[in-house]
């Protein structure tokens, strides 16, 4: 019926691994009707290019990941002040520290990198590609 490209988000979701982990789950919402790609984003897991904001310091990064990907409570104030504060505190290290490729691994390229693969898919069809419906 056609093509889902799921987005997990992130930042540095890929696209690829949560699409493994979750096939059994997207194939009984699903069925087997539609293709679903899975997509890494520019500067994730399976996609070049290769950001790293802690060069060289694996203990500062593994204390990060550890701190963005570790349990809070949303509906306590204080737990989501404190994540809050851990990812802006990451973010402002990280535009810092990165090249100035990075300001291509964004929401923006990702959207236009999934908008490009429906254009071609619709020209490898033979289908005109037309503007996206976006929401009113």
């Amino acid at each position: 019926m056609g093509d889902i490209i799921p987005n997990p988000g992130g930042p540095g979701g890929s696209g690829v691994g949560w699409l493994w982990g979750n096939e059994k789950l997207l194939t009984s919402i699903l069925g087997s009707a539609y293709n679903i790609v899975g997509m890494d984003p520019r500067g994730v897991n399976n996609s070049g290019i290769h950001i790293d904001c802690f060069p060289g310091q694996p203990s500062v990064r593994d204390y990060y990941d550890m701190r963005y990907y570790s349990n809070y409570d949303p509906t306590s104030d204080k737990d989501l002040l404190n994540h809050w504060t851990d990812v802006g505190g990451f973010g402002d290290w990280c535009a810092q520290s990165l090249n100035q490729s990075a300001r291509y691994a964004n929401t923006p390229a990702t959207a236009r990198d999934m908008l490009t693969y429906a254009e071609m898919l619709a020209e490898c069809h033979g289908e005109p590609t037309r503007e996206p419906d976006l929401p009113r």
